[in-house]
């Protein structure tokens, strides 16, 4: 690639500076103080940051990524918790110096908004000289609505740079300057990455690796390029081990909302309360898996690129697919198309109307490892920055620098008004909400954990708790030092297993609203609020 300039290094320092500003505009510097963990409550970021508090408080495993704690006696990968397993294994290295009360969570969502920039600018600086449009441009990246869904709720979800990653070596790809073994340990650092990060990112990332490789095929008639693919799957299988991804005692990867989790034909535009001036739109019950609204600035800017692209086609100024870019172009536009369809798949959905569902005539053996990644609407995302960066490069290629630079700029404009209030709003995930949390007000629950006797919370086989119930008897169980039979992950491991003999280190815990109480004369219970509590020794109160 090109040597760095010194307005080049300025440029990418920038857009540091401008993800850092946007972030501390929307969350403040509270969350960015690794001891304030205060915030991390409620919803799937409190199932992140249990993760790694027990991952963090147990001992080695091999693999390293493995801990018990939440689902004692069975070891569990820190992967099925979404702690941002590379984030937590080096944290916990360090662990031993770090504060009592630590998380990484808020200097994660500071890091992806910088790298979103960076990546962005990068990209755009392929095809664009004029580096002021450059860094407007990146903004656009920056204040992705389908990065800010997820930061915060799904934080690992927002490691989309590893994308722009990925797409930046293709559009580089004809000025490549790296040898091919240089290349190799590229696709090596994003295999081991995309584990690292969030197993999704894995063929997000693959479909621009094949992209790369058919160029080279294509264009340069380099056959060895072929070695990336099978370099790239090899560190990710590396890393799932180190991890412990194939140790999981119960994974579930069925097809269970493989059908429901996916893109809607109508999502580009599909505000999902994201938009202070579009309405939303009719879609499917969980079809925000799949949300991929653009902004409003971003579809007008979609509107102007179509209509100059019709305009120009028409005058015949334009030949996409006869240029010397043509294999970029065809490349680009499988790629979109794949992105595009995986993401609607296999259930194609029109608003509330289904146009067509494939999934029956599908091979079991597709069905099964599709349910890994059975969220398909993710894939979404791949199409949603092909569309951004279409769009910089229509209107830097067919307009004059000071027209391109004013309509980056109008639709960038109209892009954070239409999304100033919802990423106002994004700051509410980020403030403490203690009614998040069970309250345990009786006190048995406080007065038995003092005795430190007890080792283990055992939750009976018929309970059926909410998410919400199972992160406050994780919190309870972290605070006293307790591990638990039982948690709530992603891709759960089923019900929980019956226990089969009574011991006197653990804390029974059943369900008080249900109508079989238990009985087992072995144990004293304790009323406490919605729950009983059962203990072998008889507690004083």
């Amino acid at each position: 690639m090109n040597k760095l300039t010194l307005t080049d290094r300025i440029l990418y320092l920038l857009t540091f500076i401008i993800g850092f500003i946007v972030f501390v505009c929307i969350y403040g510097f509270e969350i960015l103080n690794p001891c304030n963990v205060d915030w991390l409550i409620g919803g799937d970021l409190e199932q992140h940051s249990i993760g790694w508090q027990a991952f963090r408080r147990d001992p080695w495993f091999l693999p390293i990524g493995m801990f018990n704690s939440l689902t004692f006696p069975n070891p569990v990968s820190i992967i099925y918790t979404d702690s941002i397993p590379l984030v937590a294994v080096i944290c916990k290295l360090f662990s031993p110096i770090l504060p009592e009360h630590f998380q990484y969570f808020g200097l994660w969502g500071l890091t992806c908004l910088m790298l979103q920039g960076f990546f962005g600018a990068k990209i755009l600086k392929r095809f664009c000289d004029n580096n002021l449009i450059v860094l407007v441009g990146s903004i656009f990246f920056t204040l992705s609505p389908v990065l800010f869904f997820r930061l915060f709720g799904h934080e690992a979800l927002a490691g989309q740079w590893l994308i722009l990653w990925a797409i930046s070596e293709f559009v580089w790809r004809s000025k490549k300057t790296r040898s091919f073994k240089n290349n190799c340990i590229l696709w090596s650092i994003l295999g081991f990455l995309v584990i690292g990060i969030h197993l999704y990112f894995l063929p997000m990332v693959a479909l621009f690796l094949c992209g790369c490789v058919a160029w080279d095929i294509l264009h340069d008639k380099q056959y060895k390029s072929l070695w990336y693919i099978p370099i790239y799957c090899f560190s990710a299988i590396v890393m799932i081990l180190l991890m412990g991804g194939f140790s999981h005692f119960g994974a579930n990867y069925d097809d269970d909302g493989l059908t429901i989790f996916s893109f809607n034909l109508n999502g580009f535009i599909n505000p999902y309360d994201t938009s202070r001036f579009l309405p939303n739109l009719p879609h499917g019950e969980w079809q925000y898996e799949g949300f991929g609204y653009l902004g409003l600035g971003m579809i007008i800017f979609t509107l102007i690129s179509l209509g100059t692209i019709v305009y120009k086609s028409l005058k015949k100024e334009i030949h996409p697919f006869t240029s010397q870019n043509k294999w970029y172009n065809v490349l680009f536009a499988c790629i979109a198309f794949i992105f595009f369809l995986l993401a609607c798949s296999p259930r194609i959905m029109f608003g509330k109307g289904t146009i067509v569902n494939y999934i029956h005539i599908l091979p079991q053996s597709v069905i099964d490892f599709w349910g890994i990644f059975r969220s398909t609407g993710r894939f979404i995302w791949g199409m949603v920055y092909i569309i951004f960066i279409a769009n910089i490069y229509c209107v830097c290629k067919y307009f004059k620098p000071i027209w391109a630079f004013a309509i980056i700029v109008v639709c960038l404009s109209i892009q954070i008004a239409d999304l100033g209030n919802y990423l106002q709003k994004r700051v509410s995930t980020t403030v403490t909400t203690k009614n998040e949390y069970v309250q345990f007000n009786d006190g048995i629950l406080d007065k038995i954990g003092e005795d430190k006797q007890f080792k283990h919370l055992v939750f009976d086989s018929s309970t059926h708790f909410t998410s919400k119930e199972f992160y406050s008897f994780a919190e309870y169980a972290l605070r006293n030092d307790l591990t638990m039979n039982y948690f709530w992950l992603v891709h759960n491991t089923g019900e929980i297993e019956p226990f089969s003999e009574i011991d006197d280190e653990s804390i029974y815990i059943f369900d008080g609203r249900d109508s079989l109480r238990p009985t087992n004369n072995q144990l004293h219970y304790y009323k406490e609020g919605d729950y009983i509590i059962g203990t072998q020794k008889e507690i004083a109160f």
